[in-house]
């Protein structure tokens, strides 16, 4: 079991946090669980992780976005390209001889 990280957040407001009689309590070690400044520090550390993973979901977001964003912006001048050099062909192709050597 776990207690919610976010306990952390209102920790200041808390009195007591007493957690020794609850031996499922994984994330708490079992000779803290009666220390209320221990048990708000784990919590805090586990809290701060879980900030810190939500910012890095969104950074990865935005990241994802970004690339692709990039390709399309890509596969457009890809084919922008494209049309540009089949027009210089044709230009080629079709100006009088001797004008393009």
């Amino acid at each position: 079991e776990m207690l919610p990280p976010t306990l952390a957040d209102v920790g200041e407001t808390l009195e007591e946090l007493n957690c020794r009689n609850n031996p499922d309590l994984r994330m708490i070690p079992e000779k803290v669980r009666s220390e209320t400044e221990l048990v708000l520090w784990v919590l805090k550390l586990h809290r701060a992780n879980e900030v810190e993973c939500q910012a890095l979901l969104q950074y990865s977001d935005q990241l994802r976005r970004l690339n692709e964003n990039a390709k399309q912006r890509r596969a457009q001048l890809v084919s922008q390209l494209e049309k540009l050099d089949q027009e210089r062909l044709d230009i080629i192709r079709n100006a009088p001889s001797g004008i393009i050597d």
